[in-house]
């Protein structure tokens, strides 16, 4: 339900709808080459073959991402929720802790 909300939302707002078809165009090219590349400076971990490395992250660090998801591509913190997911933590959880830090 949570990717719905976020797709319509993205749908729905012209700016975040331009970002995203860059992003994603951006992202089919590197895919079809088969190349090893870096995500952007904002991401800030190595992407080797469709993979990120966000173990060496921290919790905080994650949670930081998913608060400011925004600024990240979709393909990013996705990679981002999953290593939160290995680490225990559930949406509803992850969402109350960014909640209270925006407080």
């Amino acid at each position: 339900m949570q990717d719905i909300n976020e797709a319509k939302r993205i749908l729905l707002q012209k700016e975040l709808r331009e970002k995203y078809n860059i992003e994603y165009r951006q992202y089919k090219k590197a895919t079809t080459t088969g190349s090893k590349n870096k995500e952007n400076s904002k991401g800030g971990s190595t992407k080797d073959n469709g993979l990120y490395i966000l173990s060496a992250k921290t919790d905080d660090e994650l949670l930081k991402t998913c608060a400011n998801a925004a600024k990240f591509t979709f393909e990013y913190i996705h990679a981002v929720l999953q290593e939160l997911k290995k680490r225990k933590y559930t949406l509803d959880t992850i969402n109350k802790i960014i909640r209270q830090k925006v407080k």
